[in-house]
């Protein structure tokens, strides 16, 4: 059996094991506002500045998107953001930083995912946390973002910054690992990198290669040598 049939396999096994969990949601159900209008996630957003003052990270963007997020009957508050770290400060590394961070009900950190990208020459750098969605029947959030690739050196210039604007939108699946959430990014389905500009277009890509994948399971499981 070759890599590409069980890599079929792989996706279509994880697939049928996500949907037997137990659902997740996301909304802006958060206890301390009745009111999903207004400036509800700004507790979470003060939280993560403040975490991010600790790191030495600069240049910080919400984008506003803050989430109650209900996963393995779990309560957690979840935001992407785009930010410089010490090393980006410094010059040693081209661009900015765009994460998905996750906190629990104490407003204190428990995970956190700097989206990755493929190696290219000169520098990635990611500047548009934009939206966060779930993957539907998946127990994965949706993370859409903009980014640019150059192989020049950064421009001092903001108005000749970011000339080759990209979209991308990662599947960031939720995991358990010794009690503790983790975030993990899985390029199998959407690539990396890819031109989905919403959770929406990711969506439809997701459903059809998981639909593939099952559909070529089953085929391998009626074969017979």
């Amino acid at each position: 059996m070759n890599s590409k049939i069980l890599r079929t396999i792989f996706i279509a096994l994880l697939f049928f094991i996500s949907t037997a969990q137990a659902d997740i949601k996301l909304d802006h159900d958060f206890p301390w506002s009745s009111d999903p209008f207004s400036d509800a996630g700004a507790p979470v957003t003060h939280a993560l500045r403040q975490d991010m003052i600790a790191k030495g990270y600069t240049d910080w963007n919400f984008n506003g998107h803050v989430f109650h997020i209900l996963w393995n009957g779990q309560n957690y508050y979840v935001t992407g953001a785009q930010y410089r770290t010490r090393a980006q400060n410094k010059g040693t590394s081209g661009g900015e930083t765009c994460s998905v961070f996750i906190y629990d009900t104490n407003l204190k950190q428990v995970a956190q995912h700097d989206v990755t990208f493929p190696k290219a020459d000169g520098h990635v750098e990611c500047n548009g946390a934009r939206t966060l969605g779930l993957a539907k029947e998946q127990h994965a959030l949706l993370f859409s973002i903009m980014y640019y690739r150059s192989n020049k050196p950064l421009s001092q210039q903001d108005e000749n910054a970011g000339n080759d604007w990209h979209y991308m939108t990662v599947l960031l699946p939720l995991r358990e690992q010794n009690g503790k959430l983790t975030i993990e990014q899985d390029d199998t389905c959407l690539g990396n990198p890819n031109e989905f500009k919403d959770a929406v277009s990711a969506r439809e890509a997701l459903t059809q290669c998981i639909s593939t994948a099952s559909s070529s399971s089953v085929m391998v499981s009626g074969r017979r040598d």
